[in-house]
């Protein structure tokens, strides 16, 4: 089975970025450029798929961020996933988000605050998200691209906090 190259795309950034902070880079605007730039001369995206893209990685990232800023205690709801599956992508999530010197975070919290709502054909780390329509929730355990909702066939979605 081939897959699909947004998905391709997206992980690709994402070792990228986890290369970068390892690597003690600072991640800023023009990092994310730079990803643009490389999606639409590289990889033959139009401008608006490759913002696309760039914009859910960025979404994510602050979701994640977030997410560990507001978790507090709330971790054991949190096992009912299958650890094993989540484990791995969690953990790089973690390193990426747990200095926030290395992010430029006030670009990634207007990316957020800008754009909060998923639909369908964005691609998506994990997590889970509902149904604008009619509150379908789909689970996410790795990257993927945001189907129609499997109830109503909606397309616009709301991010589930992950605790």
């Amino acid at each position: 089975m081939t897959q699909n190259p947004l998905i391709k795309s997206y992980q690709d950034i994402f070792n990228r970025l986890s290369k970068a902070v390892s690597q003690g880079e600072k991640i800023s605007l023009k990092f994310w450029e730079d990803v643009e730039s490389q999606l639409i001369q590289l990889e033959h995206y139009t401008e608006q798929d490759a913002s696309r893209l760039v914009q859910s990685i960025q979404r994510d990232l602050s979701e994640t961020r977030q997410v560990l800023f507001d978790a507090g205690q709330a971790i054991e709801h949190w096992l009912e996933w299958d650890m094993q599956v989540v484990e791995e992508e969690l953990s790089n999530w973690v390193k990426i988000v747990a200095d926030p010197s290395t992010v430029d975070w006030l670009f990634l919290k207007q990316q957020w605050e800008q754009s909060t709502q998923y639909q369908t054909g964005d691609s998506i780390g994990i997590g889970k998200i509902h149904c604008i329509r009619c509150g379908q929730l789909i689970t996410f355990s790795h990257t993927s691209i945001i189907p129609e909702c499997p109830h109503c066939q909606g397309k616009d979605f709301q991010r589930e906090p992950i605790f």
